[in-house]
């Protein structure tokens, strides 16, 4: 019937231990998902997927996230310490990043936590900004994002941490990411794909799962950056934000969003991940689990491949 079948096994990647794959998962505004048939939950399986076959691979993982009982952080545990317990590994498998002020919010979780997972889970509190910190009325107490000069700080410490998360990985992962209710410079997901370019790291880009990652597989197609990556309606579509840009270009210009640069910025050339032109716009598109998983994994047994030629030679 001319039907190819597959599924995430068919890609053999032997030496994937040790590889630290960066993951950027997080759930756009559910009614962006509802446009395109999905719901949270959707996302929800993706990462935890995702997360399941790094694992199972020996893979390490490497991601900024929280707490919650009920969170990402909690099913990598899970699964982690299932695989501690039948390889008698004493490897830590899941590195997670937490940016100041973040850390202090629950200060007393964020010990327990650490007290309690670790064998599995290694959490790394990045500080603040060196100058920013004359700035901040107390560096021991959370800072609440609620005027501008508070989120001029967050976008700083946010930054700080995705460049050290993205500097400690060897591949990224990108999926979903709001378009609005960020608290950093720009949306948290598109910072992080524009810091893994600037950084030469290879990133699968999964645009079927909606929010940001969409557009920005869209912008990749079309060559023209969709209305929700513009800074007009970044502004009118996120409170304070106008006034948080204007904070930026008068105290650290360098440091502005450059929507207007995306084009550029962003090309397939950059995302350096061993799929061809039409494998990527599959994995664009693809709103299958499997599909994007058998994508991910025949990348990187691709870039394996070259890493290995390299050191044969």
């Amino acid at each position: 019937m001319g039907i190819k079948s597959f599924t995430p096994l068919d890609i053999r990647i032997d030496n994937l231990s040790g590889l630290k794959i960066g993951i950027s998962i997080s759930e756009p505004e559910e009614s962006s998902l509802l446009e395109i048939g999905q719901t949270p939950s959707h996302l929800k399986y993706l990462s935890q997927d995702v997360g399941r076959h790094i694992l199972a691979k020996k893979g390490v993982i490497i991601y900024g996230g929280d707490l919650r009982e009920d969170g990402f952080t909690n099913f990598l545990i899970s699964e982690a310490q299932a695989l501690k317990a039948r390889t008698n590994s004493e490897d830590v498998f899941i590195k997670n990043y937490l940016a100041w002020p973040v850390y202090l919010l629950d200060k007393e979780d964020v010990i327990n936590w650490k007290a309690k997972y670790n064998s599995t889970l290694e959490m790394i509190e990045v500080p603040f900004e060196d100058d920013v910190k004359e700035v901040i009325p107390n560096i021991n107490a959370f800072l609440p994002p609620d005027n501008t000069d508070n989120s001029f700080i967050w976008s700083r410490c946010l930054t700080k941490m995705r460049c050290e998360l993205i500097s400690d990985s060897d591949i990224r992962i990108c999926a979903g990411g709001k378009y609005s209710g960020y608290k950093g410079k720009m949306p948290g997901v598109l910072e992080e794909i524009i810091i893994s370019i600037s950084q030469s790291k290879p990133i699968f880009l999964l645009g079927g799962f909606g929010g940001v990652c969409q557009s920005i597989s869209k912008l990749l197609m079309s060559n023209h950056i969709p209305l929700q990556l513009n800074e007009v309606w970044q502004k009118e579509n996120n409170a304070g934000y106008s006034d948080l840009l204007s904070k930026i270009r008068n105290e650290a210009p360098e440091y502005y969003p450059r929507y207007d640069k995306l084009l550029e910025t962003i090309t397939l050339d950059k995302l350096k991940n061993g799929l061809d032109k039409k494998e990527n716009e599959t994995l664009f598109q693809t709103p299958f689990i499997d599909e994007a998983l058998h994508l991910i994994f025949l990348g990187i047994s691709r870039l394996n491949l070259e890493a290995k030629t390299l050191e044969d030679n």
